[in-house]
């Protein structure tokens, strides 16, 4: 009797082990058939007419515009064509020391005039001191740019911030209380130290975030109060998207800049804002999109973690009201994020993941990058990237495609900005 039960509990880890080898092996081949049915339902390589894609010229000629327009009429909204009077300026251009690093700070205020109003952002800009043309990361920020530095130099957004206690806003103003509250999302001193310029914005700058009617922001500029009138206007996101492009332009007017590649970084929201940014905008030279989640990179048609009814339930301004009519109907949809990430060929991009952010479903963001290799191989056939999602921790990189998932929640961390840094290193320098 002694001896069975010794042998019952020496069978216990053994069969723990094999539960977890089988649960472990189950979730990579998931991934796999994801990718495969996935591939079935939205070919990248078919138009919607049936003909076929053979090379990046048919893709650039047909397909790409296509899919596009697919976009902008059922999901981002299309952008009304508007061309506002712009003015540049340099209200602060110093020379400073970041934890012994010898930079350049710059704050710009870009302001946007058009039917006789006005819209203005402050941008953020640091850079190596005395490097000309500097590679920049540029992304927007969520609680205004003051939040990135204790420097008392930057400069409050007049917009609209959402109160946060543990930011320290109140009564809807950005104020001196916040300053640095998210230093730790904005490395500074590790991306200056490593050759390259940050540049950042207030996201409310150029649209609120919240459901205003599109009345305010840079809807408000175009339609006055109007709002939305057509199903397919844009809304919040491509407005984002729009205002990261128009830093872009704000860097070719600047001597020390005409010449910088810039790589437009987004996380969770922003992360789908610069995801659409770079399928609109191809003079950003890298796209990094940071736990971007439902319209961003992840999988529509899984149906994991936030789906489309959940989305457009509490944010119904970020997408166009067209997008409502695919809620719980995600098959509906002739396309998944793959083509958008597509649309961003043959530039590089960056998808991450974390680990614990199952609400942005980590498993169908990397599914998205892995099957938009198809197109990426149109241009490189070399482009191998498994449909096996890669260990955590650790970056994987097939030239011009990279990801990570790390520890650890919904967030952006130093981490994640060292996994950037390296690879933009690899990529673009």
């Amino acid at each position: 009797m002694k001896n069975q039960s010794v042998n019952y509990l020496f069978k216990i880890p053994v069969l723990l082990l094999l539960i977890f080898c089988k649960l472990h092996f189950s979730a990579f081949s998931q991934i796999e058939s994801a990718g495969k049915q996935q591939t079935k339902l939205d070919d990248l390589l078919t138009c919607f007419d049936g003909q076929a894609v053979k090379n990046s010229t048919d893709w650039q000629a047909k397909r790409k515009p296509e899919i596009l327009k697919y976009y902008e009429e059922n999901i981002y909204g299309k952008r009304p064509d508007f061309r506002p009077k712009i003015r540049y300026e340099i209200k602060l251009a110093d020379t400073v020391v970041i934890e012994g690093i010898k930079a350049i700070h710059k704050e710009i205020i870009i302001t946007f005039y058009l039917n006789g109003d006005s819209l203005k952002t402050n941008v953020s800009l640091f850079f190596p001191f005395q490097k000309q043309n500097p590679p920049l990361f540029l992304g927007l920020n969520f609680y205004g740019n003051q939040t990135i530095s204790l420097d008392s130099s930057i400069l409050l957004t007049d917009s609209y911030v959402e109160n946060s206690p543990t930011i320290g806003i109140s009564k809807n103003k950005a104020n001196h209380e916040s300053r640095g509250k998210r230093a730790y999302r904005w490395p500074i001193a590790l991306i200056l130290k490593s050759g390259y310029g940050l540049a950042t914005a207030y996201y409310g700058d150029f649209d609120p975030d919240y459901d205003d009617g599109f009345k305010n922001g840079i809807h408000g500029l175009v339609n006055g109060q109007n709002g939305q009138t057509m199903m397919n206007d844009w809304a919040a996101i491509s407005a984002w998207a729009w205002g990261l492009s128009q830093i872009q332009t704000y860097f070719e007017t600047d001597m020390e800049l005409t010449k910088s590649k810039v790589i437009v970084i987004g996380h969770s929201r922003l992360g789908k804002a610069a995801l659409w940014a770079g399928a609109t905008d191809e003079r950003f030279d890298m796209v990094i999109s940071n736990n971007s989640g439902c319209g961003g990179a992840s999988q529509f048609k899984r149906k994991a973690g936030e789906d489309i009814a959940a989305i457009n339930r509490k944010f119904p301004h970020w997408f166009c009201r067209n997008f409502k009519s695919f809620n719980d109907k995600e098959d509906s949809l002739l396309l998944d994020q793959q083509m958008l990430i597509s649309l961003i060929a043959p530039r590089p991009v960056y998808v991450a993941s974390a680990e614990l952010d199952q609400n942005a479903d980590p498993k169908g963001e990397y599914i998205s990058l892995c099957l938009a290799q198809k197109v990426y191989q149109l241009y490189s056939q070399s482009i191998s990237f498994p449909c096996n999602i890669p260990k955590i921790n650790q970056s994987f990189q097939a030239k011009p495609l990279a990801y990570h998932i790390r520890t650890g929640k919904h967030e952006i961390l130093e981490q994640d900005w060292q996994f950037f840094i390296r690879t933009a290193d690899s990529f673009l320098k």
